[in-house]
């Protein structure tokens, strides 16, 4: 390697290509399951809830939408989203939201 190609930093693109490399190794390694458990569940979780209460929506298109939008910033898969909210509200994000817009 020459000395100049060390003392530059390097581009976003190659940086990117890095990243997605040791994202694909951790994979192959551990799997995908490894990956989704170090999701911060709560923090997903309390997202979802302020979600709902912001837009003050019940109907499952609305409540889907938002879900996924979560799931796709949070890299995560959108069941179990719901399995996770389901463990800690023992209830639906449909049913949690229901009863605080009628209140």
């Amino acid at each position: 390697m020459k000395s100049q190609q060390l003392n530059t930093p390097p581009d976003r693109e190659t940086l990117q290509k890095r990243v997605q490399r040791l994202n694909n190794r951790y994979l192959t390694i551990f799997g995908r399951d490894a990956l989704e458990e170090d999701a911060s569940w709560p923090k997903i979780i309390d997202r979802l809830k302020r979600d709902l209460l912001k837009h003050q929506v019940s109907d499952y298109d609305s409540i889907d939408a938002i879900m996924r939008h979560i799931c796709h910033t949070n890299r995560c898969d959108v069941h179990e989203l719901h399995d996770q909210f389901v463990s800690q509200e023992r209830c639906t994000p449909d049913q949690w939201i229901s009863a605080r817009l009628d209140v």
